[in-house]
Order: structure tokens, then sequence, then C-alpha cells
């Protein structure tokens, strides 16, 4: 998915995407790769964990930030991607949800299902019913991938 595109959106100057992970490793929610076209690729975990020093190593590596004199068009164009990659973590979130996050949706989805299908009187126990259900689900399908 890009987030930018040169020309595009606002004319912007950088091309980002959520590149495809390269190895034969499974992508997860802390390897996924942000890729800034001809300059670097980003890991979600970095990304997250410390954007300030990313933004530092894309500005020494890119020859028009590192070589332009003027500090407010290298702030400007930094902050333009700062926009980016907040939205591919944001989409990186959406797509590898965390344990209690997946059981929250699932409840969540179950929920909703159930409110024009039941009666008042029956809702109730029927709702708590599928609650546990999709707790106990969830909660089996965490611990078999080793997450909790």
């Amino acid at each position: 998915m890009a987030y930018s595109i040169w020309g595009g959106r606002g004319s912007g100057y950088w091309y980002t995407f959520w590149c495809i992970h390269p190895s034969e490793e499974k992508e997860t929610k802390d390897n996924a790769i942000f890729e800034i076209c001809g300059i670097c690729q980003l890991a979600a975990k970095d990304l997250r964990d410390d954007i300030e020093s990313c933004l530092k190593d894309v500005a020494e590596k890119d020859s028009f930030i590192t070589y332009a004199g003027d500090y407010a068009a290298k702030k400007e164009k930094l902050n333009e991607l700062r926009i980016y990659i907040a939205e591919f973590l944001r989409d990186v979130e959406i797509d590898y949800p965390t344990p209690f996050r997946r059981i929250e949706m699932s409840i969540r989805e179950s929920q909703r299902k159930l409110r024009w299908k039941l009666t008042p009187k029956a809702k109730k126990k029927q709702i708590r019913a599928e609650y546990d259900k999709a707790l106990t689900e969830c909660f089996l399908a965490c611990f078999k991938e080793d997450k909790l």
C-alpha cells in the first residue's frame, strides 16, 4: 500500500509504501516494513520505538536533505514523512491487532450479530454465552500462538 507518490497527494517529496517482506520469515506486527523508495527500509518496531532516530537516519541518507541549507525545508520534508509513517503504523495496528484487541473485536462482532436475532428476554443470556465462547476461543488461539 502506498502512502505517498511523487507528484501525487499534495505533490509529496517522498514515495513511501508498505513493502512486501523480503525474507522467508513470516511478517509480523514488529517486522512489517515501511519503505522510502531509493533511501531505506524501516521496520515497524524501530519506528514505534524511536521515530526520531529513524528520521535522523533518513535525513542522513537522503542527499537533498543532507545538502540543503534551508533548515525549514528539511523540517517540512521530515514532517511530511512523519505523517506517512503514522499512517503506516496505524495500518499495521489494524492488520496485526494485539491478542486482547482480537478478543475485543470478536466479542463486539458477536454482540452485533445477536442484536437483531433475539428477543429482549433471551438476549442477555445468549450474549453472555457468546461472550464466553468468543473469549475462550481467543484465549486458546493466543496460547497456541504463544502470544500471552
